[in-house]
This record gives structure tokens, C-alpha cells and sequence, in this order.
């Protein structure tokens, strides 16, 4: 198998720099809008497959760690060129060709540049009360994800051995089955069981991880809640999740807001309840309320209060990006069952006093 540092003809401690140059060279040398040779459009191919993984720092470190071999083994060619960036490079080749690294891959770099399969992250969730949104928090989660085999490097063989043609299918990957339907033979090629399709299996598989170059831990994180999160909100630790083609995957964790019967949530504001006497509401006055976080607060109640008149109590919601939110406070007018003689009394005059003032007499 040919070495990417020989394809681009570059040492193995060449920098970025050398190793674009080379491309770049090599590219618009052997482009198969320029060269006209049978072989052309593979060694095109071939040379952009070199600069994709080591123009990238984490597949050139793999591809280092493991050898063009093993390397071959757990990347294909999907993930080689997930995510590369060709830039200015193929910018470069559309102004002298019909077209850049797209055209000449027949669309292969947009439907490889997304990241890697979200079947690789792992998702968890944790649950915090409301009151918990008002500061940066930290909550731990335990996970069971998929680590690279120490013992063999996640290669799946044992040090020292390698791989051999799998008998099974030839070295092809693929199995024939024949099935006779009446007068007729059926076949049909399915992918070889034994070796996954890779057309080869471990000379001697690791015995640590079963030849699956893959291990199963356990490991807990310490995650930092924000102040300001919302229910349902998701946060990301990186290389958290499983590990598969040379990556790890992320794990996500769901941010579940347990709801607080005082209050309800919009954004960063709260809204909340709060009863006072018709005396309170029509005299004006102040109550004192409970915040978020238990601490007391004073709510001044203006005269000729109104039943379900909202009160607002600025910079007592929810902090989020460099803001806080509001309080806003609905005023329940609580009216008495039942009335001493006296308090009877004064309301009979109440009531004759503003009947005076509504016709005019005082």
C-alpha cells in the first residue's frame, strides 16, 4: 500500500505548508482536465486522498500512530474525507480546469463534509431545579462508552502481528450465495461475515479487546450548568462519546428544568402571584414576597391597586448573556368572608361618602 508521504512526496516531519505546496503541484500536474493519461484521474484521486488526511492534524496523527495499513483498515474512504478542507486549493483548480476537487470526485467533497456520524455521540440528560438557573452550576453524569483498546492501540491485532487474507471471501470482502429457484440458479453477493467486508482479519486478534480494537469504560464527567439555561437546552463535551473510524464522538446532554410552583419561566423573566387586602389595594402599602432563591424582597403597592394589576420588580428574573430578566407580580384582591360589626360600620360609611362624591355633593 502506498505511503501518503511518498504519494505527495513530502518527509514525514514536513509542515503544512510543504505538505499544501505538494498538493498543489501534484494536483494541477495530474488534474484529468490537463493530463490525458489512463492513469491520471486515479493518481488525482490518490493525491487528494494523501493531502485529506495529512493536511488534517487528528487523521495525520492516526494515520502516523497506526501505519497505512491499520489506518486503511479503520477509516473509509468516507471518513478520509469527511470534513477536509480544500479552500483556496480548490479555488485554485477551477481557475485553470472546468472544475475543482468536486467536479473531479463527481460531488464526493459536499457529501463528505459534514462531521462524523451522530451515531458516535453518545446523550444523556440531567435534571435541575429552577432555582438552579440563577448561577453557573456543576453537575456530574456516568457514562458507558467505547474507548481505543490500550493494550493493542485499537488496532485489534496483538503487537508484533498483522493481518491476513480472509480465506472466507478471498481477500474480496464479498460472499456469493447461490440459491436454485425451480430451473434457475440465484446468486446474490452479500458482504463477508467473517471479515466485515474489510477482506482481511487479524493474523492474531488482540486478546484484551477480542480483535474489536474497542474497549467499554465507564467515566464521569463534571459538567458546568450555565446560569440562564433553558429546559431542553443542550450542551456538548467534546470526544465524550464513542469511539469509531479515528474519532470520538461527543456526548450531548439534555438539560431538563424542573418547574417551581411559585413561579413560571418566559426567557429570562419569571411571573409569579402574590395576595393582598382590599385595604392594602385601595390605601397602597407594600408586601414582601419570595424571590427565586428564597431571599425576601418589598413590593410597594400603589394606591388603587386593581384585582390581577401585574407589579414589576426590576433585575429579579433569570441572568442570560449578560442581562437579567424581570419579576412581574399579578395582585390577587383577597376580600374578606366575614366582617365585624364595627368594620361593617365604616364600610356603610365608605360607601355613603363616595356615593356623596359621585354625585357632586362634597
Amino acid at each position: 500500500m502506498a505511503d501518503y508521504y511518498d504519494i505527495l512526496g513530502v518527509p514525514k516531519n514536513a509542515s503544512q505548508e510543504e505538505i499544501k505546496k505538494a498538493y498543489r503541484k501534484l494536483a494541477f500536474e495530474f488534474h484529468p482536465d490537463r493530463n490525458k493519461s489512463k492513469d491520471a484521474e486515479e493518481r488525482f484521486k490518490k493525491i487528494s486522498e494523501a493531502y485529506a488526511v495529512l493536511s488534517d492534524p487528528e487523521k495525520r496523527k492516526n494515520y502516523d500512530l497506526f501505519g497505512p495499513e491499520q489506518f486503511s483498515r479503520r477509516y473509509s474512504a468516507e471518513d478520509i474525507f469527511r470534513g477536509a478542507d480544500f479552500g483556496d486549493l480548490n479555488d485554485f483548480l477551477k481557475s485553470f480546469f472546468r472544475g475543482g476537487f468536486e467536479e473531479s470526485f463527481s460531488g464526493f467533497e459536499s457529501s463528505f463534509q459534514n462531521d462524523f456520524s451522530e451515531d458516535d455521540n453518545l446523550y444523556a440528560s440531567i435534571e435541575i431545579p429552577l432555582q438552579d438557573v440563577l448561577v453557573d452550576s456543576k453537575k456530574t453524569v456516568t457514562v458507558s462508552h467505547t474507548r481505543p483498546c490500550e493494550a493493542c492501540g485499537g488496532s485489534g491485532v496483538e503487537k508484533g502481528s498483522g493481518y491476513v487474507v480472509c480465506r472466507a471471501c478471498g481477500g474480496t470482502g464479498r460472499r456469493q450465495v447461490q440459491k436454485r429457484i425451480g430451473f434457475m440458479n440465484m446468486v446474490t453477493v452479500t458482504t463477508c461475515k467473517v471479515c466485515g467486508g474489510a477482506g482481511r482479519v487479524a493474523e492474531k486478534p488482540c486478546q484484551a479487546c477480542k480483535g474489536s480494537g474497542m474497549r467499554k469504560e465507564k467515566t464521569t464527567y463534571e459538567v458546568v450548568i450555565p446560569k440562564g439555561v433553558e429546559d431542553g437546552e443542550r450542551l456538548r463535551v467534546k470526544g465524550g462519546g464513542n469511539f469509531s473510524n479515528g474519532r470520538q464522538g461527543d456526548l450531548i446532554i439534555t438539560v431538563n428544568v424542573k418547574p417551581d410552583p411559585r413561579f413560571e419561566r418566559e426567557g429570562v423573566d419569571l411571573y409569579s402571584k402574590v395576595k393582598v387586602s382590599v385595604v392594602t389595594a385601595m390605601l397602597g402599602g407594600s408586601v414582601e414576597i419570595e424571590l427565586l432563591d428564597k431571599k425576601k424582597a418589598v413590593l410597594s403597592i400603589p394606591p388603587g391597586t386593581q384585582n390581577n394589576d401585574v407589579l414589576r420588580l426590576k433585575g429579579k428574573g433569570v441572568p442570560r448573556s449578560g442581562r437579567v430578566g424581570d419579576l412581574y407580580v399579578q395582585v390577587e384582591v383577597t376580600i374578606p368572608k366575614s366582617l365585624t360589626q364595627r368594620q361593617k360600620e365604616l364600610l356603610q360609611e365608605f360607601e355613603r361618602e363616595s356615593k356623596k362624591k359621585f354625585l357632586g355633593v362634597i
